[in-house]
């Protein structure tokens, strides 16, 4: 949704549709769907996006390709984006990146993650 914000995309009147298409759009990237044994959990997630952001579903479907176009296709977050946000979460709690990483349990697989992090602050 920060993307959309940034390109002045997402205003008052669009942002609950813009807010569940995002969502749609997440859960399709990161959970694994298998269409015909994951339909009703698709349709359940849908249905609730729908009472959650009191939009139609229909209009969330027909949004979905739209909203990704304006991603470019691209769901994947640049390190420099996220860099502001985690400093500042950083500043906020007192804490080193290596203090936060080991206390969100993550530190076993975050070496990779903390190097790339460090080297750009």
């Amino acid at each position: 949704m920060e993307q959309l914000t940034l390109q002045n995309l997402m205003w008052k009147t669009n942002r609950k549709l813009v807010a569940a298409v995002c969502y749609l759009i997440a859960f399709k990237f990161n959970e694994p769907i298998v269409l015909n044994k994951d339909k009703e959990r698709f349709s359940t997630f849908l249905r609730c996006l729908s009472k959650t952001f009191e939009v139609r579903r229909t209009d969330i479907l027909r949004a979905e390709f739209q909203v990704f176009v304006k991603l470019k296709f691209d769901l994947h977050v640049k390190v420099a984006a996220i860099l502001p946000h985690f400093e500042r979460l950083l500043r906020s709690r007192d804490l080193t990146p290596v203090e936060y990483l080991q206390g969100i349990g993550c530190f076993a697989n975050s070496m990779t993650i903390l190097t790339v992090i460090l080297q750009n602050l």
